[in-house]
C-alpha cells in the first residue's frame, strides 16, 4: 500500500480537527445524559465490573475526572477517541480500497448522529466503535501478509469487550468470514494468540461476573427494560431513522452493495463481519429488548462502502445530514432546549434546579439523610447535580451487584421523594407528606415528598413505555 497522497492527509486532518472541535463545543455545553451521569456514578465505585457493562466507561470517567467533574472533563475520553475513530476509520478506508474511501467514512463519522455521538458522550459505544474499526482494520492485514496483526486485533478485540459486549458479535462475523473464506487460517497458530490475548482481557469480568451470580446474563436475560414488545417490538427500528437521517438510504444501499458484490474479497468481508451485527437486534426485536443505536458499529464499516459508492446523490444527502446537524449542535451550544430539532431532548434540563429543592427539602426535615426515586433517570441525575452529597437510592434496585445504596444499610431513615407519579410510599415508609411538585424543565413536574421512618425495601414502579427513562434496572444500552 502506498503512502495517502499530501492532500488527503491535509483533508483528514481538516476533517478530525472540525470534527472534534464541533463535538468539544457540543460536549462542553449539552447537559448530562442519565447514561452518562449513572457511567460517572460507576466511577465512583471502581471495580472489575458493572450490572449492566462491562467496566471501560468507568475507568475512562475516573481517569478524565481527576481533571474535575464537569460535563466537558467526564466527556474528554469520548472526545479522543472520536478523533482516533476518525483516523482509524481513514485508514481502514484507506487499506480495503482507496483514499476517497477514508476520508468519507471519516468524514460521515463527524455528520452521522449515531456515530457522532459516540464520539460527544461519555458512553461504552465510544471505546467500543474504536476497538471495532481497529479490529475490522488488523484483521484484514492479518489475512493479507502480516499475520503478526492477529495479536494486535486480538487486543482490539479485548478492549472493545471490556467496553461492550456487543463486540462479541464482530468476534462472531470475523469467525463466520474466516471459517467460509480463510479456512486455512484455522489451521496456524495466530489467531489463536489474538483470542487468547482477547480472552486473557476479559477474564476480570468473567470472574467479577462468577462472584456475582453472573450479573451481566441476568440483567441481559431478564431485567433489561422492554418497552416494546411483540411487533411492537419493531417499532425501535423506525424510531432508528434520526441516527442516520438524511443517509439511510445510503447505508442501506451499502449494505446491499456488500450482498451484491459477494465476489470481492473486499466486500465479502464487510459483509461476513458485520452479518450478525445486523441480525442480533431484528432477531430480538419481539422480545422488546433490541435498541436501535446497537447498529452504530455497523455503520462504521458501512461508512466505508458509502464512500466507495459516493456520487451526486449521495453528497446530497451527505449535504442534508450535515446541515442538520450543524443547526442542532448550533442549537445546542447555544442552549435553546426547546427549539426543533432539539425539543424532545428538552427532559435533560432543569435538574440543577430539582438537586436545589430537593436540598431545600432535606434541610427542613428533621434528621433527613436519603433520596429515594423510582426512576433510574431521576437517580442518576440527583446522583450526579448533587454531587453524592447524600445517598439516592433507587426503589427497586436490590440487585448485590448494583452501585446503588441498599435500603437495609438505612432502616429507620427519614429523607426525600423524587417521582414523576404516584408511587406507594406507604409499602416502605411509615409516613409520606406532600411537599408539592417542581418543574424539571420543561419536560415534566415531579412530584416531591417528605419521607419518614423506612421500614423496608422500596419495590420497583411500573416500567415506563418511553425511551427517556429505561426503570429501575439501569440505562437500556
Amino acid at each position: 500500500m502506498n503512502e495517502p497522497s499530501p492532500t488527503a492527509v491535509r483533508r483528514l486532518v481538516w476533517i478530525i480537527a472540525i470534527g472534534t472541535a464541533a463535538r468539544a463545543a457540543v460536549a462542553a455545553r449539552f447537559p448530562i445524559h442519565p447514561d452518562e451521569a449513572y457511567y460517572w456514578l460507576w466511577a465512583h465505585h471502581p471495580a472489575l465490573g458493572y450490572l449492566d457493562q462491562p467496566p471501560m466507561v468507568a475507568y475512562l470517567i475516573l481517569l478524565a475526572t481527576r481533571l474535575g467533574d464537569a460535563v466537558i472533563w467526564i466527556r474528554l475520553p469520548s472526545l479522543l477517541l472520536g478523533a482516533a475513530t476518525s483516523y482509524a476509520l481513514f485508514l481502514l478506508g484507506r487499506d480495503l480500497f482507496d483514499d476517497r474511501a477514508g476520508l468519507v467514512a471519516a468524514g460521515l463519522f463527524q455528520i452521522v448522529p449515531i456515530l457522532m455521538f459516540g464520539g460527544i458522550m461519555a458512553v461504552p459505544d465510544a471505546p467500543m466503535y474504536l476497538a471495532w474499526v481497529l479490529a475490522l482494520r488488523f484483521v484484514w492485514q492479518a489475512l493479507h501478509g502480516r499475520p503478526q496483526r492477529w495479536r494486535a486485533a486480538g487486543l482490539a478485540m479485548g478492549l472493545g469487550l471490556l467496553s461492550k459486549f456487543y463486540m462479541a458479535w464482530l468476534a462472531l462475523g470475523m469467525l463466520l468470514y474466516i471459517v467460509l473464506d480463510a479456512r486455512s487460517w484455522l489451521r496456524r497458530v495466530q489467531p489463536y494468540q489474538g483470542a487468547i490475548i482477547a480472552l486473557a482481557l476479559v477474564l476480570p469480568v468473567a470472574y467479577w461476573n462468577l462472584h456475582h451470580h453472573w450479573a451481566n446474563i441476568r440483567f441481559l436475560l431478564d431485567d433489561r427494560p422492554r418497552p416494546r414488545q411483540g411487533l411492537a417490538g419493531f417499532e425501535t427500528f423506525w424510531l432508528t431513522l434520526p441516527y442516520v437521517a438524511f443517509l439511510t438510504p445510503a447505508f442501506v444501499w451499502a449494505f446491499w452493495t456488500t450482498l451484491r458484490r459477494a465476489q470481492d474479497e473486499r466486500f465479502r468481508y464487510l459483509c461476513w463481519t458485520s452479518l450478525p451485527a445486523v441480525a442480533f437486534p431484528i432477531v430480538v426485536a419481539a422480545a422488546g429488548v433490541a435498541r436501535g443505536h446497537w447498529w452504530g458499529p455497523v455503520y462504521l464499516q458501512l461508512a466505508v462502502v458509502v464512500g466507495v459508492l459516493w456520487n451526486r446523490a449521495v453528497a446530497a444527502m451527505a449535504a442534508g445530514n450535515a446541515l442538520v446537524v450543524g443547526c442542532a449542535m448550533a442549537l445546542a451550544v447555544a442552549g435553546l432546549s426547546s427549539v426543533p430539532p432539539l425539543s424532545f431532548l428538552s427532559y435533560l434540563y432543569g435538574w440543577n434546579t430539582v438537586a436545589q429543592r430537593v436540598e431545600q427539602q432535606m434541610r427542613q426535615l428533621d434528621a433527613a439523610t436519603i433520596v429515594v426515586t423510582d426512576r433510574y433517570s431521576i437517580a442518576a441525575a440527583l446522583s450526579y447535580y448533587g454531587n453524592l452529597r447524600y445517598p439516592v437510592l433507587l426503589a427497586g434496585a436490590t440487585d448485590p451487584a448494583s452501585v446503588w445504596p441498599r435500603f437495609k444499610d438505612y432502616r429507620n431513615a427519614n429523607g426525600v421523594g423524587v417521582t414523576y407519579s404516584a408511587f406507594p410510599w406507604a409499602r416502605c415508609f411509615r409516613r409520606s407528606e406532600n411537599a408539592g411538585p417542581v418543574p424539571a424543565q420543561p419536560y415534566r413536574r415531579l412530584r416531591v415528598v417528605k419521607l419518614y421512618g423506612l421500614f423496608a425495601d422500596c419495590p420497583r414502579g411500573p416500567r415506563p413505555h418511553s425511551t427517556t427513562d429505561t426503570g429501575a434496572g439501569g440505562p437500556g444500552r
